[in-house]
């Protein structure tokens, strides 16, 4: 039988480049990969799809007026800090 890959941990970076990424874990709960330097958008769709309700934030957001470093926010929440980055950036 096949494992299914479930996506985990969504994150979005405080960057120029707002770009962040995910891990995936097989069904037994090993960690089986990551991506990296995956657009912010992309990121929240990922996380939609997938019923993801919290993404991680890496970095510094205190310009923003969060505090980051592992600072979990809502999808909802994610999506305004993304359109607010773009403008900042």
């Amino acid at each position: 039988m096949m494992s299914k890959e479930i996506i985990h941990g969504p994150w979005l970076g405080y960057n120029q480049a707002r770009v962040g990424g995910y891990s995936t874990i097989e069904d037994e709960g090993k960690t089986r990969g990551m991506a990296d330097f995956v657009d912010h958008e992309d990121v929240i769709k990922i996380a939609k799809k997938n019923h993801i309700k919290l993404i991680y934030l890496a970095g510094d957001w205190s310009r923003l007026g969060h505090k980051g470093y592992g600072e979990k926010v809502s999808v909802k929440v994610a999506e305004r800090l993304t359109k607010k980055l773009k403008e900042v950036m």
